[in-house]
């Protein structure tokens, strides 16, 4: 048994297995002692001490989980709601320039629409990619093929599951027994899937 980080969130199911938030410890152990969870996941287990005991000076303790599933019904299924900011992009492209195809620091890159706004593009996953400063410069208002540019990968908008890898790189540390979760929810084309986020 390991132990979780004071950085880590624990990650939130409803009843049929669906992610449905990242939760401060202190949330999940409320929803642990009011009898909320249906049950529970993953290796890494947290110690929450309490008080002492009158009786015998034993010294209460509950095991917290990394993951834990809300009694209740099911969520519906839904769509990702991340919206596509310059980080998220840029994890879900795993750095890579989708033109030159070449990794770059997230300060080297930039988020290109391929269908450019002023030509009716949207500001959506599916038509936006990381792009590096040189590469998009090139490319200015076009789209690829107007100026002889091609893409080296297809955009993509994230399942339920890469929303959560997403929603967390950068912001706190997923324990691996919460990737091996959300990693059998990735669709097979997941960039994710080629390593940590």
């Amino acid at each position: 048994m390991s132990h979780l980080s004071h950085k880590s969130l624990v990650l939130v199911l409803d009843s049929a297995g669906n992610p449905i938030k990242w939760m401060s410890r202190e949330r999940a152990l409320a929803r642990v002692v009011g009898g909320r969870v249906s049950w529970t996941a993953g290796e890494h287990r947290d110690i929450i001490f309490g008080g002492t005991c009158r009786q015998g000076a034993v010294r209460s303790q509950i095991e917290l989980p990394s993951i834990i599933a809300l009694k209740g019904r099911a969520s519906p299924h839904r769509q990702s709601h991340l919206v596509p900011t310059r980080s998220a992009l840029f994890r879900r492209d795993r750095y890579l320039c989708a033109y030159c195809v070449k990794v770059f620091s997230p300060d080297k890159l930039t988020r290109d629409h391929i269908v450019p706004l002023v030509q009716g593009g949207t500001n959506k996953w599916q038509n936006l990619v990381s792009a590096c400063r040189f590469c998009n410069s090139a490319k200015g208002g076009n789209r690829p093929e107007q100026v002889g540019m091609s893409l080296a990968y297809v955009p993509y908008r994230p399942n339920r599951a890469e929303e959560f890898v997403l929603m967390a790189s950068g912001r706190h540390r997923i324990l691996a027994d919460q990737m091996d979760f959300l990693t059998k929810g990735l669709p097979a084309w997941s960039r994710l899937r080629l390593g940590d986020a």
